[in-house]
């Protein structure tokens, strides 16, 4: 095989328009704001909860505290233990992320549409 292709990059492409989604926003039954943008044909939904309380909000006697609720939304819940959330959620398709950060703790999800209800 002949290694002649890597010596000239190839000619960029056409540029293609973006376009942006229709944004709406609301609010859900208990208060919390709600905005929306449906983009694209891949039946996936993704999910993001931003709490506006990180690592500034912690007493200074308590540091650490915003990762460790981060990291507890993965040990499971009332219903299930961690490992048993996690088997769930990888039988069903979803990717469960959290973190947190100065201003925030944040948790997302993408799930395939037919599975969110689940």
């Amino acid at each position: 095989m002949s290694d002649a292709w890597r010596e000239h990059a190839p000619a960029p492409g056409a540029v293609h328009v973006f376009e942006f989604p229709e944004v709406t926003t609301s609010r859900l039954p208990n208060g919390m704001r709600l905005i929306h943008a449906r983009h694209g044909r891949i039946p996936v939904v993704s999910a993001q909860v931003v709490i506006g309380a990180g690592a500034s909000a912690e007493p200074g006697e308590k540091g650490g505290l915003a990762q460790l609720i981060a990291s507890a939304l993965h040990a499971g819940t009332a219903r299930r233990d961690g490992g048993q959330l996690a088997w769930d959620l990888e039988q069903l398709g979803v990717q469960l992320h959290t973190d947190a950060a100065w201003d925030a703790i944040e948790a997302w999800i993408t799930a395939p549409a037919a599975r969110i209800a689940e």
